[in-house]
This record gives structure tokens, C-alpha cells and sequence, in this order.
């Protein structure tokens, strides 16, 4: 009696962990709140990663060496723990634009709004946006100064950011 009900209770645990894998095949690596959302690839997510970490830390070289022996590998963990680009309402992605690649994020205060080509950008809960391209990690103003965004795409960023405010209040 006791063997078949540790048994029954041992399949309903791999089921869980089954059905938690499961669950968890086809997530988007990015919190997808648009339809409209054009997709990025994992090469893409990680260079952006890897371009933002460097903008935040510095070469992965100098933030470890910065730190003591014994906090060199958390250090590692805090350093590869750092994306612009995760699954979670934080920090979304908004959108590729002329393969620049657009994300906010709730840390890091820069502006309240943004105004790009006549169009206000109200920033709601984000704190900064971010622009990715060719390795650089820049403000969304420089973005827009450089030439990376145009006014269609500043347009469509300012309805998505409304689509993005409007998931968080669902």
C-alpha cells in the first residue's frame, strides 16, 4: 500500500516537472505585449546583452579584476545576470527599426519624455530607453540625432509604448 501510493504521488511529480518544461518550450525571450513586435534571434539578443553590459560594467576583464578574490565569481554571476533583453515587463523590447533595436527599461532615470521630430514620447512607468545597433548602445535621443530612427518610426514606438502601458494595467 505504502509503494503504490509513493509511486502514484512519484508520477505526479514528473508530470509537474513535465508539464512546467513543457510550459516553458516556445517562451519568447522578451516580453512580447505587441503582436505587431518584430522578431529578434538569439544572436541578436545577445549582442545587444553583450553590448549593454559593456556600457554598464565595462569589459568583462576590468569588472572582475575590479572586484576581490573571494567576490570574483559573484561578480561573473552579477555580470552575465545584466540584459537589456529578458522576458519580463522591466525592461520590454519595443520594436527593431532599420536594425536598430529599441528596449526601456524601469531602472536608470534619464528623461520623463522625449520629444523626436515633433512627436511627445511619454515615457509612463520606463525610466530610459535604450537603442542597440553595430555593437553601440545609445540614448534614444542619440538614436533619433543619428539618424537610426525616423520620424515613421518614432510614430510607431509611441503606440507601442501606449500598448506596453496599457498590458500593465490588465
Amino acid at each position: 500500500m505504502k509503494s503504490a501510493f509513493f509511486r502514484s504521488i512519484s508520477v505526479i511529480f514528473i508530470l509537474v516537472i513535465l508539464a512546467g518544461a513543457l510550459a516553458s518550450c516556445g517562451e519568447d525571450p522578451y516580453y512580447k505585449f505587441s503582436r505587431d513586435l518584430e522578431p529578434l534571434t538569439e544572436e541578436q539578443i545577445e549582442a545587444c546583452n553583450a553590448a549593454y553590459r559593456d556600457d554598464y560594467f565595462g569589459s568583462y576583464e576590468e569588472y572582475v579584476a575590479s572586484k576581490s578574490e573571494d567576490m570574483r565569481e559573484q561578480a561573473e554571476k552579477i555580470y552575465y545576470g545584466m540584459k537589456l533583453i529578458q522576458n519580463n515587463v522591466y525592461t520590454p523590447y519595443l520594436g527593431t527599426f532599420g536594425g536598430a533595436i529599441v528596449c526601456g527599461t524601469t531602472m536608470s532615470a534619464e528623461e520623463e519624455y522625449y520629444v523626436l521630430g515633433g512627436q511627445k514620447i511619454d515615457m509612463g512607468d520606463l525610466k530610459k530607453i535604450s537603442v542597440y545597433k553595430d555593437g553601440k548602445i545609445v540614448s534614444l535621443s542619440q538614436a533619433y540625432n543619428s539618424g537610426w530612427l525616423t520620424d515613421a518610426d518614432v510614430q510607431i514606438l509611441a503606440g507601442r509604448l501606449a500598448e506596453y502601458h496599457s498590458s500593465l494595467e490588465k
